[in-house]
């Protein structure tokens, strides 16, 4: 289990980042159970107390960091979203932000300061 906290502006990014991935689901019985645990972490972001911990699940944790690389034009469309996703990876322990940014844009990110 990892307990995360979020900052008011991270909580809405986070929110954001759920709504989209599970808009951009695929329609695919695989993705089903993806999609499920994806809209309880939302109900459980929405829900949650303004200053409260957030407590992820393994399974949450997995999924999470899978749309984290599906919303890939997110990532890399604002610096903002990029220093909530380096924390969020941190916060996780998912893996290094290098190397999800090499998931995402791709080898070149390696030689990106971070």
């Amino acid at each position: 289990m990892k307990k995360i906290k979020l900052s008011k502006s991270s909580r809405k990014l986070l929110v954001k980042l759920l709504k989209d991935g599970i808009s951009q689901m695929p329609k695919s019985p695989q993705a089903r159970q993806q999609k499920a645990f994806l809209q309880t972490l939302l109900k459980k972001v929405e829900d949650a107390p303004k200053k409260a911990d957030i407590t992820l699940n393994p399974m949450e944790t997995k999924y999470l960091r899978e749309v984290m690389i599906q919303t890939k034009k997110h990532f890399v469309a604002t610096m903002a979203s990029a220093g909530f996703f380096k924390k969020l990876l941190y916060k996780l322990m998912l893996g290094s932000y290098k190397e999800l940014l090499a998931e995402i844009v791709g080898p070149e990110a390696a030689k990106l300061k971070g």
